[in-house]
């Protein structure tokens, strides 16, 4: 494998390299970045950059899973770097530590403000800083399926809530004819003879049915006392006579 300060993302020929975390080294000292590539490259996938503005295309093209950035580089230093990797919204989730000469506290509370996760001093500690990266590798790990989780349960909600408008639509129109069919509308052809009335497939029909095909209503029959004289006038009159008789 090359050396790390030629090492380029394209240049990996490791079969395994896609399931490796992806970690970028920034660092302007070469002798920094040979350090952290020997402790990482067998379990990480290592990007190189030696400047700020390299670091960020970088990031731009090929999202890092975490970032070791040195603060102190001439040009843009590694807390520019930080705060507008943080202000971006596609790369504000990068974990960042800082690997760094400096040990003054107020440093250290400057870098943590800025978006960093993490201070790590130099000279590094090779058993200490991959415990540290191994991490906070298994924290944004962590992090990514519970993120991933959420989403798929705010799309899945958003399906639901969609469905069950378009039942509550669904109901409300089925609700809405069911009221029209068992409401009796307009016009309605009724034969002056029979009173047959005359249904919508063009049936003639007796007035109960008529009104059961149409409605709730049920009949039962019986026979007013205007049909008792007109039909069964003679029966009335002799069982009138009969009980007059006795």
């Amino acid at each position: 494998m090359g050396s790390p300060d030629t090492q380029l993302p394209e240049q990996h020929e490791n079969a395994a390299a896609e399931s490796l975390p992806r970690l970028l080294v920034v660092d302007d000292q070469p002798a920094n970045i040979q350090i952290l590539f020997e402790i990482f490259h067998r379990d990480c996938e290592v990007f190189i950059a030696t400047s700020g503005i390299q670091a960020l295309e970088m990031c731009s093209s090929c999202l890092p899973d975490l970032i070791l950035l040195d603060i102190i580089m001439p040009g843009m230093n590694g807390l520019e770097v930080c705060r507008r990797l943080k202000s971006d919204p596609a790369t504000k989730d990068i974990t960042i530590l800082f690997v760094t000469a400096q040990e003054n506290p107020e440093d250290e509370a400057v870098a943590l403000e800025a978006g960093a996760v993490d201070f790590i001093t130099k000279p590094v500690n090779p058993a200490v800083v991959r415990a540290r990266v191994r991490t906070h590798l298994t924290l944004k790990s962590q992090a990514d399926l519970l993120r991933a989780a959420n989403e798929e349960m705010n799309v899945k909600n958003h399906d639901l809530q969609v469905t069950q408008n378009a039942l509550s639509e669904k109901v409300t129109e089925l609700e809405a004819i069911l009221k029209k069919v068992q409401q009796l509308e307009g016009i309605i052809p009724i034969c002056m003879h029979c009173k047959k009335i005359r249904s919508d497939k063009d049936y003639w029909q007796q007035v109960e049915q008529f009104l059961s095909d149409h409605s709730q209503a049920r009949f039962s029959h019986g026979i007013c006392p205007e049909c008792v004289k007109e039909h069964y006038g003679d029966l009335v009159l002799r069982e009138k006579l009969s009980k007059a008789g006795e």
